[in-house]
């Protein structure tokens, strides 16, 4: 019995890390990140940067690509559970959301804004299945 309530509280802790993370995170360093974005930039050979109306686009499609990641995976977890069934799923979520960590950590590492966009999709992703399949689970 004690063996399952911790088992079951470390897979609730994982699967939930990426959505507290995607919401408190990117929201309370927004200043870090516009610097990262238009360093980048500045890299890449634009001069001076990139306009306020610009950076205001492209933050506003990082923070809310979370949303269509997760209804994507929200949508593929009946598909993923009758094919693989519910445990596996959950296991390959949690790998997916592992993944969209480490991409996550290498966009801000690398200062590539880009992968950090990819790295939103994908994790939110593995949210969506990860919170679809986990009430089957426990069903």
């Amino acid at each position: 019995m004690h063996y399952c309530l911790i088992v079951f509280g470390l897979l609730g802790a994982v699967v939930n890390f990426p959505e507290g993370y995607s919401n408190s995170y990117p929201n309370t360093s927004y200043k870090s990140f516009q610097q990262l974005i238009n360093d980048s930039y500045i890299n890449r050979g634009v001069e001076g940067g990139i306009s306020e109306n610009l950076y205001i686009w492209i933050w506003s499609a990082v923070l809310n690509v979370w949303f269509l990641g997760y209804l994507l995976g929200t949508f593929v977890t009946p598909y993923f559970t009758e094919q693989y069934g519910r445990k596996r799923t959950l296991l390959g979520s949690s790998v997916i959301a592992l993944i969209g960590s480490v991409l996550s950590f290498l966009s801000v590492t690398l200062s590539v804004p880009e992968l950090f966009f990819v790295s939103r999709v994908v994790s939110s992703m593995s949210s969506g299945i990860s919170f679809g399949t986990l009430i089957l689970f426990l069903q």
